[in-house]
């Protein structure tokens, strides 16, 4: 799963219409496809993996799973990791792609 500082891009927007209030009263600041975020923390609910981004901040308001005030959490299936050039190839592999 994701980790503290992974950049993730959105690919996932959309609302369903039936909770569009519950959507307001949790998330005022909410994601936009195609934009890039950077994990702020992970953790798995009884709706699965869900992530707190960096670039969004909204309200602590009561969640079942806590029994108490949390931080609304986007789940995690509306990003996809963004790959980037820090992937750790070991030495035998980057000298066959070098003869390439």
């Amino acid at each position: 799963m994701y980790k503290q500082g992974q950049k993730a891009v959105c690919i996932n927007e959309d609302i369903d219409p039936s909770a569009k209030d519950f959507h307001s009263r949790m998330f005022p600041n909410w994601v936009e496809k195609d934009k890039i975020y950077t994990i702020r923390s992970c953790v798995n609910t009884s709706r699965g993996w869900a992530v707190l981004l960096e670039e969004l901040k909204n309200p602590f308001t009561y969640i079942d799973d806590y029994s108490g005030r949390a931080e609304g959490r986007f789940l995690a299936t509306r990003f996809a990791p963004l790959l980037t050039d820090d992937i750790d190839i070991s030495e035998e592999i980057k000298e066959v792609l070098e003869e390439v």
